[in-house]
């Protein structure tokens, strides 16, 4: 049950990460012209994009899907000692 909820988890952040890394990178101009013509600042800016988009990861998805988890956990033992599980 707990991996195969960790698959899920990853999955998301897989997607969102892409989706993220387009739309800010579309946003911002980062795109194939600019890496044409300058190869270091787009390495850089898109660098700066991929570490904003996995900051946002972290905190959007992964840390509330760990906190609903352990909230879960807790209504568990809850449920235990009331003998309801």
């Amino acid at each position: 049950m707990l991996q195969w909820h960790l698959i899920q988890i990853n999955e998301k952040a897989y997607d969102m990460e892409d989706r993220l890394i387009a739309e800010i990178s579309a946003k911002e101009g980062v795109t194939a012209e600019l890496k044409m013509r300058d190869q270091l600042g787009w390495v850089r800016k898109h660098n700066n994009i991929r570490a904003r988009a996995r900051e946002i990861i972290r905190h959007e998805l992964i840390n509330v899907e760990t906190y609903c988890l352990h909230i879960e956990d807790i209504d568990m033992e809850y449920l235990k000692k009331k003998g309801a599980v």
